[in-house]
C-alpha cells in the first residue's frame, strides 16, 4: 500500500472514531435527560429598586406553590420570604433577574435563620430551619402561618416545632450508623398521605447531609428520608409521636437530598439531589411511587443533566406536568447562557418530565 493511501486510510479510521464518539456521547446525554426546560433564567431576591444590604446574597434554599405563587426561602435572611408570580416566571422562555411580587416578613418571635425548606399542609405554609445547631433556637425551629391570597397578608404565625426533634432525629440516624451522628442537616419536606389510610398525612423530612460533624471529611451526603405523622387539631399543626427513619437507600455516592415535593396527580414524590464539592455543582431529578418509598425502594433517575453546573435546591408541582426548581450557587459566579450569575440572582428552571 502506498504512503498516500495509509495516510489516507488513518485519517478516515480517526475520523470514524470521532463520529462515533459525538454518537456515543449523545446518546449518553439522551439516556440521563428525560424532561424539556420550557422556561428559565433567574430570579432577584431584591426589588427593582432595593440596595441590597453588605453582603447579603441570593442562596434560595427551598420553593413552594401556594396558589399563582411560588413561594421561595434565602437561607442567607430568615427575616422574611419571598413570593414570585408565576405568570412573571412564564413571561419568556429566557430571562434575567425577575423581581419579587411580595415579601413576607416573619414575625419577630418567629425569625427562623436559614429557612432550609418549605411545604403546604392544608392551609398552612410550614417553613423549617436546618436543625443543624442545637445551641442556638433560631436554628432548631418549625413555624406555621397561613397566606391569604386576597388580602396578600400572612397571618396565624406560631411555632409548632423546637428543639425537640433535634434529639428525635439525631437518635434514630444513630441508631441505624455503625457510628453515632452528632450533626445532620435538614434541607427538605413534603406531606404525603398516609398509603394504608387516605385520610392520614405524613411529613417526610429528607437529610441532607450526616456525620460526627459540619467540617469536610466529617458527614456524609444523604437521601435518608424521616416520616412522623401530621395532623391539624383546633386550629393548629400537630406532629406525632410515631417517628421513624421511613427512608435508608442511598442514591448516588456525594448526592444530597436538597427538595421533596409530591405530585397528588401521578402520585409519585419528587426529589432533587444536590453535589458540592468546592465550586463544583451538579443536580439530579427522581421519582418514586409511595409504595416503593415506604418499602424502601430505589428511586428513578428523571434528570441528570440540566442542572450541571449548578445546586439545585428547590422544587415545587406548577401542575399541567410542570415542575418548577431553583438553584442555590452560595456566593459562585455559576454560567448562565448569556453571561455569568451574579450574588444577587439565582438561576431557575420550569421543565416538563418527557415521556408522562
Amino acid at each position: 500500500m502506498s504512503k498516500n493511501k495509509t495516510v489516507l486510510l488513518k485519517y478516515i479510521v480517526i475520523f470514524f472514531v470521532i463520529i462515533m464518539s459525538i454518537l456515543f456521547i449523545k446518546e449518553n446525554i439522551k439516556k440521563k435527560t428525560q424532561s424539556h426546560i420550557t422556561h428559565s433564567g433567574t430570579v432577584s431576591c431584591f426589588n427593582a429598586n432595593e440596595k441590597p444590604k453588605d453582603k447579603m446574597t441570593c442562596e434560595l434554599s427551598s420553593a413552594s406553590r401556594i396558589g399563582n405563587y411560588v413561594v421561595l426561602a434565602n437561607d442567607k435572611d430568615g427575616e422574611q420570604l419571598l413570593m414570585y408570580d408565576i405568570d412573571s416566571l412564564k413571561q419568556k422562555s429566557y430571562q434575567r433577574k425577575v423581581h419579587p411580587a411580595l415579601k413576607i416578613p416573619l414575625e419577630k418571635p418567629f425569625f427562623v435563620k436559614k429557612v432550609e425548606t418549605t411545604t403546604v399542609f392544608e392551609n398552612w405554609v410550614l417553613a423549617f430551619s436546618s436543625y443543624d445547631r442545637t445551641t442556638e433556637l433560631a436554628y432548631t425551629k418549625a413555624i406555621a402561618f397561613k397566606f391569604n391570597e386576597i388580602t396578600k397578608k400572612a397571618s396565624d404565625f406560631y411555632e409548632f416545632a423546637d428543639e425537640k426533634i433535634h434529639k428525635i432525629i439525631k437518635k434514630l440516624l444513630s441508631d441505624k450508623s455503625k457510628e453515632p451522628i452528632e450533626y445532620f442537616k435538614i434541607e427538605a419536606s413534603a406531606v404525603v398521605p398516609n398509603p394504608t389510610s387516605e385520610k392520614e398525612r405524613i411529613l417526610l423530612l429528607g437529610i441532607r447531609e450526616a456525620g460526627k460533624s459540619f467540617k469536610e471529611n466529617e458527614n456524609e451526603s444523604s437521601t435518608k428520608i424521616i416520616a412522623v405523622s401530621i395532623s391539624e387539631k383546633d386550629g393548629h399543626v400537630e406532629l406525632g409521636d410515631d417517628w421513624k427513619l421511613l427512608y435508608t437507600r442511598e442514591h448516588a455516592k456525594d448526592f444530597g437530598l436538597s427538595s421533596l415535593e409530591y405530585n397528588k396527580e401521578d402520585k409519585h414524590l419528587y426529589a432533587l439531589l444536590a453535589y458540592e464539592k468546592g465550586t463544583n455543582y451538579a443536580g439530579k431529578l427522581i421519582k418514586i411511587s409511595l409504595t416503593d418509598l415506604f418499602q424502601n425502594k430505589p428511586f428513578t433517575s428523571i434528570d441528570e443533566v440540566s442542572f450541571h453546573d449548578h445546586k439545585p435546591e428547590g422544587l415545587t408541582y406548577l401542575g399541567d406536568n410542570s415542575y418548577f426548581i431553583i438553584s442555590d450557587d452560595d456566593r459562585t459566579e455559576t454560567p448562565l447562557p448569556d453571561g455569568k450569575r451574579d450574588v444577587t440572582e439565582s438561576a431557575f428552571w420550569i421543565i416538563k418530565p418527557v415521556g408522562k
